[in-house]
């Protein structure tokens, strides 16, 4: 392999171990906030998580803190790439079910607070992605935004016990809004990343460990790992 190939590959695969730790870390150390199933006054328009979790941007993202640093779009090639997700601790094969790139950012949401805050935060594209087994549903939401203090303030507000509202299942995929279901938000540089995770039967907890392994596997999404590791070399 050249010299230049092998530390390119060495360097996304640093980024990626700096991030799966950095994810469980905080994980196993958050205080996960539980948001119903029935939350009292929850603003109508759409379904939320029974527990969500969130995470500022680190020093890890600092390359791509600023969308001026990183300013080509996610393309849907790039970003839905990947087919399968895999993850062994929960013993699950998930296959790309549906995805799909918005350029308008309000129609990928619901709750008028949260529509303002995207508007307001320079939001330019969302993609979702939603994947599945006959055991497990997860689907992956990116925002693409001016910056990380703005990815920072998106996550937080998206916390169903804020009643901003929550990001819109995919298609006609009902299923986020019966049962249990946990997600968590990251601000990865000046993206915001959702991810929400569900048993197919509804069943779960907060410290169900399955679930737990699911957001940390598909949290990092490669399309930003690799944006981190070419920028980071570039610096």
């Amino acid at each position: 392999m050249p010299p230049a190939a092998y530390f390119a590959a060495a360097g996304v695969l640093l980024v990626v171990a700096l991030i799966a730790a950095a994810g469980v870390f905080v994980l196993l150390h958050d205080d996960p906030k539980p948001a119903g199933p029935e939350q009292p006054g929850a603003p109508a328009g759409g379904p939320l998580p029974s527990v969500y979790s969130e995470a500022s941007s680190t020093a890890v993202f600092a390359p791509i803190a600023k969308r001026t640093a990183d300013p080509s779009p996610l393309t849907a090639n790039e970003v839905f790439d990947e087919k399968m997700i895999s993850d062994q601790d929960a013993k699950a094969s998930l296959k790309l079910t549906a995805s799909k790139l918005d350029a308008r950012c309000a129609d990928t949401v619901w709750g008028q607070p949260l529509i303002r805050l995207l508007q307001q935060s320079g939001c330019t594209q969302t993609t979702r992605g939603v994947y599945g087994d006959k055991n497990f549903t997860a689907m992956v939401t990116i925002f693409n935004l001016a910056d990380s203090t703005a990815a920072d303030r998106l996550v937080a507000a998206a916390d169903p016990r804020t009643g901003n509202g929550f990001v819109r299942p995919l298609g006609e995929d009902g299923a986020f809004g019966q049962g249990f279901s946990t997600a968590r938000g990251v601000a990865m540089g000046h993206y915001a990343v959702i991810t929400w995770v569900r048993r197919a039967d509804g069943s779960g907890s907060e410290t169900d460990p399955k679930l737990v392994s699911l957001l940390v596997t598909i949290g990092p999404p490669p399309a930003i790992v690799g944006r981190v590791a070419d920028k980071g070399q570039q610096g």
